[in-house]
């Protein structure tokens, strides 16, 4: 994301650990919970504070998606 939008985000979060930690939160309370991906695990404290714990794409996530690159 912050190579795909690196201004808007930049301008927010001028250091990205402050977004990294923000997009993590994201991504579990809502993404998760709604459907769109899932954790393969929970991940520990040290894992989401250096985000390196791996997320799946749901079938909803790539319907919602299939025709960008169309």
């Amino acid at each position: 994301m912050l190579k795909l939008f690196p201004y808007p985000i930049g301008q927010r979060y001028p250091e990205s650990e402050a977004f990294i930690e923000d997009l993590c939160i994201f991504i579990k309370k809502f993404l998760c919970t709604r459907g769109i991906c899932s954790l393969s695990a929970r991940p520990k404290l040290a894992e989401e504070k250096r985000s390196i714990f791996l997320i799946k794409g749901s079938d909803a996530f790539y319907s919602l998606v299939e025709g960008v690159n169309a």
